[in-house]
């Protein structure tokens, strides 16, 4: 559907989204492959133990994973071996990978806003390289310029840090708090919450508790598809609460 009104942009000049899971489903699997990088190290998971144990297990960074896998397996030392099986078999997975989905619905959304006047960039711990394969095979990369696009190698702290998102609010000439970002992970929210901008979570994973947890790490809205969201209702009704 097409913008066909404008929107007086008293507050929200500019939406950062962030990349894997968000726009990007590629959770499910990373998720397999921390779990057979564990296995490989000793530490055998289910999915459900590895969302009670690792508190960064759904959205990351890797490192911070890695450093939560080791402190389970009692061996800190173990951090750095896991993270190259993690790294390796990722890769091979998307290597192997044609073409990689843009969630449905978001190149609509994405299209409203532009329409509507505003800036758009992309805050992610992805690092460079496996960033460049996905935005690659998924077509983004054609839509968002790279200057727009903030990646892991550019920011100093890891979400739930703010400095993606403070860096975004930057290039895009903003204030975070004239910023509304989309999330999908609880220390994404927290980030962009930190950060002093208005937060969306758009998860992958529906579970009930986690979807609380994204609630009270500060997003104002929670969907779970990109075709639910009404772009122009949306941020009319987020600026009207920030008035």
């Amino acid at each position: 559907m097409a913008c066909e009104e404008n929107i007086d942009l008293r507050i929200i000049r500019t939406v950062a989204f962030d990349l894997e899971g968000t726009l990007i489903d590629l959770e499910r699997v990373h998720w397999n492959g921390h779990l057979s990088a564990a296995k490989e190290i000793g530490i055998e998971l289910t999915f459900e133990d590895a969302i009670s144990k690792i508190s960064h297990f759904i959205g990351g960074p890797d490192e911070k994973i890695a450093e939560e896998i080791a402190l389970l397996a009692g061996n800190r030392d173990k951090a750095h071996d896991f993270l190259a099986r993690d790294k390796r078999i990722f890769r091979d997975l998307m290597e192997c990978v044609d073409t990689v989905v843009v969630r449905p619905g978001f190149q609509s959304v994405l299209h409203e806003l532009l329409d509507a006047g505003l800036q758009i960039t992309i805050g992610s711990l992805t690092d460079k390289q496996l960033a460049e394969i996905i935005l690659q095979k998924s077509g983004l990369g054609r839509i968002i310029p790279q200057e727009r696009i903030v990646l892991r190698e550019e920011v100093g702290n890891v979400k739930p840090a703010p400095d993606v998102y403070h860096r975004t609010a930057e290039i895009a000439g903003v204030t975070p708090e004239e910023q509304l970002v989309f999330e999908d992970s609880i220390n994404g929210v927290l980030a962009a919450q930190s950060a002093g901008s208005i937060v969306v979570a758009i998860p992958t994973w529906r579970e009930p508790e986690f979807v609380s947890r994204l609630i009270r790490a500060g997003a104002r809205r929670v969907f779970f598809e990109w075709d639910e969201i009404k772009t122009v209702d949306l941020i009319r009704n987020l600026q009207n609460e920030c008035n």
